[in-house]
């Protein structure tokens, strides 16, 4: 059977409940009830697994919830038919009863979201998801750009500064004591 070739046509409005009752939107977005195709390369899906199991790790310790690639959240009360999918996420303890996530929808914005840029990705595009992803209340937002070996981190405080490949990323106040070897991220590539 061949799957439909979706573009961002208006006319191909997809409702809340149909996308997330198919598995043919998995590797989507719905923006505004318009399926986008995500188109991760391969080498950024392995660094957004990278950083999900670190995340997952700490939370063995400390707490929270890690979310990895292709997991819908929905923070938007005036835009119904609208999920992002970060290529990591990370809920600091206690946003979740017992620090585990809801069997359907997340309807929250995570603390910590993470962007890995893909080859199909462009930077207005890139641009127009962090600003959803401040709106929403996401705290901190790493952008990791694999061709320069760097991450760009954004805070909703305004505050923001790139961190260099021999440099190391911090949970800061919402995940206390954790630290992330920029390097570790490119492990193997040179």
């Amino acid at each position: 059977m061949t799957s439909p070739v979706l573009t961002r046509d208006p006319a191909r409005f997809v409702t809340e409940d149909e996308f997330l009752a198919s598995d043919q939107w998995d590797g989507y977005e719905l923006v505004d009830g318009v399926p986008v195709e995500l188109n991760m390369g391969g080498l950024s899906a392995w660094i957004g697994t990278r950083v999900s199991r670190r995340f997952d790790e700490y939370t063995d310790d400390h707490g929270g919830a890690a979310l990895a690639q292709d997991t819908p959240f929905k923070a938007w009360p005036d835009r119904p038919n609208h999920f992002r999918k970060p290529d990591a996420m990370y809920f600091a303890a206690g946003r979740f009863t017992d620090d585990t996530p809801p069997y359907g929808t997340i309807a929250i914005a995570p603390d910590i979201a993470v962007e890995v840029v893909s080859p199909a990705d462009d930077a207005e595009g890139l641009r127009t998801k962090i600003n959803e992803y401040l709106r929403a209340g996401v705290r901190l937002i790493w952008v990791v750009y694999p061709g320069s070996r760097d991450v760009d981190v954004i805070r909703a405080s305004g505050e923001n500064n790139r961190v260099a490949f021999d440099g190391v990323l911090s949970g800061e106040e919402i995940m206390p004591g954790f630290t992330l070897a920029v390097s570790d991220l490119f492990r193997g590539r040179r």
